[in-house]
């Protein structure tokens, strides 16, 4: 009945913004129909640093206001689904080329002063042989000391967005993922128009889709979805990319630290068995979905991480991955000074199109923050004085948040879990992954191999893929062996565990082998974007530069 239905609001985009917006509006009532033309999260959201951060490098460019909203919302990630956004402990090292201790100080003073009344401990200045004892492998050379903080990592921002995705659905929402969107509708309205909606490909037929408002939220695709609203005018949104290598675990906090080249600030942070490494930011041009981490990005971070790390193991690289960001389009601003605030551009005003809003940078932390105002902007546009008051994602947990704390009620689910049978390993996977929702995942697929590993020596189960089906609008491989899992995510595309996850799926979506060999293919030319390229320079002067 799509077509005979009229929403309050058709959010364009199934990445983290457009997901938020989805919930926030259908947790304040209205009628709301999300669309994402491949996949959930699958454009920038899943190729992000995986962090929840203010953003201690933006007190630099004297972004406070954007830092305490980060802050805030980190907060609330924490409190609202500790299963998937968990304190992560940073080491600042001091070495005179990276800060002078004062001006390390001085940051991380306001970074506490902006986090006012957060959960997580306070900053802490540490001497040279607390720094060592902390970080061992750590470059001594020009080290004088250090300073530690913590922000919060997201675990998978991918899963993030389909607890983003199940809330709205479960609240009303109508989620149709691998839907694109051919056109906008816009009618006459007096000396102007009026978005109504737009063209989509319901499984692969035109539909036309009803709506009072319409939000774009398709991140650097926010101009080709304006079509001819986009012509004869500046792009709205400016695209930089960052890339991000990932090679075996050498740490257990994570660093803030300065690139060699040209000082610019990159993480190297701790995740799951391995370290990810980045991330650059430079211009970038083309389709967004064609990314990928080229020779000289990797030489770049790897050059600048061998000067802290001289004996970690980055030659060892498992994959590498680059994600396009969405940001304001500013003029005479390098990639690294532009703005991560957002901008919700409304062409009412500009383009005399009443109804119509898009989005224009904005960052994953704030994904939140984000959507509360662009649904506050919607509901007064509707008149809806009681949608507009309301702000229920302040305080309404994701579908596996817990109301106990987190550390009690994970030992014990765990607990739980392994006396049903479940290995140790594959036990605290499944309650970290899901949750609350942890026994549900369990309870959908009632064969008892549902219950292990479907490709061991990972711990995911079976059942996590048939919930994947079932549950979470997985219809490709590569939605399952990317997004949904971590099964896939090897230089190779993980070729063995791809062949189990479909010969899995093909049982629950009736693929003939036909289909099946589409999809095994169609998941390697996915995971190829994941691959390892040529570094043709070596590493720059590695153990036996001087960091003086």
């Amino acid at each position: 009945d799509l077509a005979d239905r009229t929403f309050d609001v058709l959010v364009v985009g199934g990445g983290i913004n457009g997901a938020a917006i989805a919930r926030a509006a259908a947790l304040r009532g209205l009628s709301v129909c999300l669309v994402e033309k491949h996949d959930w999260s699958s454009g920038t959201s899943a190729k992000s640093s995986k962090l929840a951060h203010g953003g201690l490098r933006y007190l630099e460019l004297f972004e406070f206001g954007l830092v305490h909203e980060a802050l805030q919302d980190r907060e609330r990630f924490l409190a609202h689904a500790p299963h998937l956004v968990r304190p992560l402990r940073f080491l600042y090292p001091i070495y005179p080329h990276v800060a002078a201790r004062r001006a390390v100080r001085v940051g991380l003073f306001l970074y506490d002063i902006l986090s006012h009344g957060k959960s997580l401990p306070k900053r802490q200045y540490l001497n040279l042989a607390k720094v060592v004892a902390l970080a061992p492998g750590l470059a001594r050379d020009g080290l004088t000391g250090g300073a530690t903080f913590y922000d919060a990592q997201i675990q998978s921002v991918e899963r993030l967005v389909m607890e983003m995705v199940a809330d709205a659905r479960a609240h009303g929402a109508v989620c149709l993922n691998h839907t694109p969107v051919t056109a906008l509708r816009l009618e006459v309205d007096g000396p102007g128009k009026r978005a109504t909606g737009a063209t989509a490909l319901v499984e692969g037929t035109p539909i036309e889709l009803h709506a009072r408002a319409v939000v774009n939220a398709t991140g650097c695709w926010v101009d080709e979805t304006l079509g001819t609203l986009a012509l004869g005018k500046p792009p709205k949104v400016r695209k930089t990319k960052g890339a991000h290598v990932v090679v075996p675990k050498f740490t257990d906090v994570a660093f803030i630290v300065k690139a060699a080249r040209d000082g610019r600030t990159f993480f190297i942070l701790p995740w799951q068995d391995s370290c990810v490494i980045g991330t650059t930011d430079t211009d970038y041009e083309g389709d967004a979905s064609d990314a990928t981490a080229n020779a000289e990005d990797v030489a770049y971070l790897l050059d600048s991480a061998a000067r802290y790390f001289p004996d970690a193991p980055l030659d060892q690289i498992r994959y590498t991955y680059a994600g396009v960001r969405a940001l304001v389009n500013e003029d005479g601003v390098t990639e690294s000074n532009v703005t991560r605030r957002h901008i919700i551009y409304e062409h009412g005003d500009a383009d005399l199109v009443a109804g119509l809003w898009s989005l224009q940078g904005g960052k994953i932390t704030t994904a939140r923050t984000l959507a509360e105002e662009t649904v506050d902007r919607v509901a007064r546009f509707l008149g809806n004085k009681d949608a507009a008051a309301l702000h229920p994602t302040r305080t309404t947990l994701y579908p596996g948040g817990p109301k106990s704390p987190w550390p009690e009620f994970r030992t014990d689910a765990i607990r739980e879990a392994t006396a049903l049978g479940l290995d140790d390993r594959s036990a605290a996977h499944v309650v970290d992954t899901h949750g609350t929702r942890w026994r549900k995942v369990l309870d959908c697929d009632e064969r008892p191999e549902a219950r292990h590993p479907i490709h061991s020596p990972h711990p995911h189960l079976g059942c996590e893929v048939t919930w994947a089906v079932r549950e979470e609008d997985a219809r490709d491989l590569a939605d399952v062996m990317l997004r949904r899992t971590t099964l896939g995510l090897t230089a190779g595309g993980n070729p063995a565990a791809a062949r189990a996850v479909a010969d899995w799926m093909a049982g629950l979506l009736k693929w003939d082998s036909t289909e099946l060999e589409a999809q095994l293919r169609a998941h390697q030319a996915e995971a190829a974007h994941l691959a390892v390229p040529q570094v043709p320079v070596r590493l720059m002067r590695t153990a036996a530069l001087s960091l003086r």
